[in-house]
């Protein structure tokens, strides 16, 4: 019987879509890979940088770029998606990246200073400056939306180069605390990247298929298990309970219990925290030159930040750490120490932060509700009593933890989460920057089906809406419709009415949240139902219908059931979801980038293939001499000798020339060589004689 190989490859990938380091997997071969980026990386920095034409570079190279040109490059855009200017969680932050955010009037369709509600989202542009033809400073203006789909697309071809063909499927891994708005524009993101089928899966529940999948590659008995995923990346943390059935014929079951996390708190935060404290020292060393943080240079304050964060790392294997910033300000050299015991306590709240939500998220499976405060800590009545004993048999059900996520390498961390579930549940075998990866592509596997592992290790997912989705009904009431940890996709429906005499309209507005009162929630999106015939108060009855899909998308709706007529959830102006056309300009403008990134790849490959044929001529030229000036031909010498140097010349002054400049370039040597009696030489190699090289290609490095 002949193996169908067919069946060992998925054409469908799994992405982690990271607030710093991104990572694409795919079923090949009969195994998840991690698939290199187009610079051999396994992991690609979430960071776009703009060159001097406005054209993007992604990844590593753009990484390099932070120290030369910070206002140029982006990063973090993972926690601007979805959020508005003027939410207060962002305040602090967008003063310290050094890229430019701008307010956005999408009506003027320009920046505006006018202060928008706080509840409003979408109305973030990065600004990257740039001189035009007259030499005068403009700016191009980019959706946080336009950034992550950048890096999704240069993903898409990477996994496309390795697959040998288009790929339009993707699982893309979001927190599972992203709010509706959040996940929406991240699917929106990949849309604009050029994917046509698009699944959204939550990170820990990535995480822990992973497991699930490396577990059904061994030989041990396989029995139900609660394993507890604790994923810190650098800008987000999920804590998530998963069970796993024992597998039948049918294949296994894996059910999401519980969730909680924090879409603001990652590995970067512990960056700043370093930063701040080398930073403070600096200033206080050299108080006699009264320098104040705003007068350091971005440049230099960028290269501090990368120190942090590599300093950061090395703690991780390492007791002391040193930060070396050489000429952080003129002269004077940035130099201090860092020992872990020191790192520990600059984010040490920080670390109970994190400690916070697990145990949030052990409450919680036992229905207990969760209140945090103002530190973002468990309120002590959490803790108390009958919730104590409560948390405690909880914890004993977990029969496993799984850290991932680049920040769970963190020594302090990993000895909390074992004081709390003890030494031998830790499990650290996942690769912490590449298990949400290989999950998201197992299940992108599993999903569009077709694969060996439909029969060798199926498994079902029950994954869950982490938030109570709610209405606002009379008195500010929280009224629930769909609850927390209800399996998706799902479907609730409820009848109300109105709340006054002859009432012909009524507002729906929906809220994503735990509290009680729509006031302890966020309001997620707001729309009309009109037409509604005028009767008495509490006689109208009003269909309210909310379905989330598997991607955890909100579709919400509303009908009246005398007249019939209806609504679907459309986003208030204040609330400003993105339109259709705006989706069609964005996606317009990333093919149009395709488009400028393929003529450079174009040019470069004709700049080599001319330079290679001009560099083979000079040095046969020079090894002919002899024979040129036995034959007499001095002077043809000379007149070849000069066209080459020539041609040597202009393409050291025209380093970014066209394709069709490099080739008519090429076409002139082609004709000159003809005319001194040899033969042009084939790029990649040739015969004997003057005008034929020998050689393999070469790939250069510009």
């Amino acid at each position: 019987m002949v193996e169908d190989n067919s069946k060992k490859s998925s054409k469908a990938i799994g992405i982690d879509l990271g607030t710093t380091y991104s990572c694409v997997c795919a079923y090949r071969n009969g195994e998840l890979t991690v698939i290199s980026n187009t610079e051999g990386h396994r992991i690609t920095p979430s960071i776009v940088a703009f060159d001097e034409d406005g054209g993007r570079i992604i990844g590593t190279t753009a990484a390099h770029r932070l120290s030369t040109h910070p206002e140029k490059v982006v990063y973090d855009v993972k926690r601007l998606i979805g959020r508005g200017y003027d939410s207060t969680i962002l305040a602090s932050s967008i003063k310290k990246w050094p890229f430019k955010i701008v307010r956005w009037d999408h009506n003027k369709k320009g920046p505006t200073d006018i202060v928008a509600p706080s509840s409003t989202v979408d109305n973030i542009k990065i600004a990257i400056p740039k001189m035009d033809q007259n030499n005068n400073l403009t700016y191009m203006y980019h959706d946080p939306m336009e950034i992550s789909s950048y890096i999704l697309g240069n993903l898409k071809e990477a996994a496309e180069q390795v697959l040998g063909e288009k790929v339009t499927f993707a699982v893309i891994t979001v927190p599972a605390h992203f709010n509706d708005n959040q996940k929406d524009k991240t699917r929106i993101a990949a849309q604009i990247a050029g994917f046509k089928e698009i699944r959204l899966l939550n990170e820990p529940t990535a995480a822990a298929l992973s497991y699930a999948y490396d577990k059904s590659k061994r030989s041990e008995p396989q029995k139900e298990e609660k394993v507890l995923v604790f994923d810190l990346g650098g800008g987000t943390l999920d804590v998530s309970v998963v069970k796993f059935e024992p597998p039948t014929e049918g294949g296994s079951i894996a059910e999401v219990l519980n969730t909680d996390g924090d879409t603001f708190l990652g590995g970067v935060d512990f960056d700043n925290k370093m930063y701040e404290h080398c930073l403070q020292r600096f200033l206080q060393k050299n108080k006699k030159e009264n320098l104040t943080e705003e007068s350091i240079q971005h440049r230099a304050k960028r290269r501090l930040r990368t120190a942090c964060e590599q300093a950061k790392r090395f703690l991780s294997t390492s007791n002391t750490a040193h930060v070396e910033v050489e000429c952080f300000h003129g002269t004077l050299n940035l130099s201090e120490t860092i020992t872990r015991v020191m790192f520990d306590k600059m984010n040490e709240l920080y670390f109970n932060q994190c400690m916070a939500r697990v145990k949030g998220c052990l409450l919680g499976l036992k229905n207990i509700k969760v209140e945090y405060d103002d530190q973002k800590l468990l309120r002590p009545e959490c803790l108390t009593g009958q919730n104590l004993t409560l948390l405690n048999e909880a914890k004993n059900e977990i029969d496993r933890v799984i850290v991932v996520g680049g920040s769970s390498r963190i020594i302090k961390l990993q000895e909390m989460l074992e004081e709390i579930f003890g030494k031998n549940k830790l499990d650290k075998s996942a690769h912490p920057d590449e298990a949400i990866a290989r999950g998201a592509a197992y299940h992108a596997a599993l999903v569009s089906g077709g694969t060996a592992l439909d029969e060798e290790c199926p498994m079902l997912l029950l994954d869950t809406v982490p938030l109570n989705i709610s209405i606002e009904t009379l008195g500010g009431v929280a009224t629930t419709l769909i609850k927390k940890n209800t399996i998706r996709p799902c479907t609730k429906t409820e009848v109300f009415s109105t709340a006054a005499d002859n009432q012909t309209s009524v507002t729906i507005n929906i809220y994503e949240g735990l509290g009680s009162m729509v006031s302890s929630n966020n309001i997620i999106g707001s729309f009309n139902l009109t037409g509604i015939a005028p009767a008495k108060r509490g006689v109208p009855q009003i269909e309210v219908t909310c379905d989330v899909d598997n991607n955890g998308i909100l579709v919400v709706s509303a009908k009246d059931r005398s007249s019939n007529k209806s609504e679907q959830l459309t986003v208030s102006n204040e609330n400003r979801q993105t339109t259709p056309e705006q989706v069609e300009e964005m996606i317009n403008k990333f093919k149009e980038y395709e488009k400028v990134d393929q003529e450079k790849r174009e040019a470069v490959d004709a700049k080599n293939e001319y330079e290679q044929m001009l560099y083979g001529l000079s040095d046969q030229l020079e090894q002919m001499k002899p024979q040129f000036e036995s034959q007499g031909r001095q002077n043809d010498y000379k007149d070849l000798d000069k066209t080459i140097k020539s041609h040597m010349d202009w393409i050291h002054s025209n380093p970014n020339a066209s394709k069709a400049d490099y080739e008519n370039k090429k076409t002139e040597l082609t004709e000159l060589m003809k005319r001194f009696g040899g033969a042009a030489p084939p790029p990649h190699g040739g015969s004997e004689g003057f005008g034929h090289t020998t050689g393999s290609k070469v790939d250069e490095v510009d």
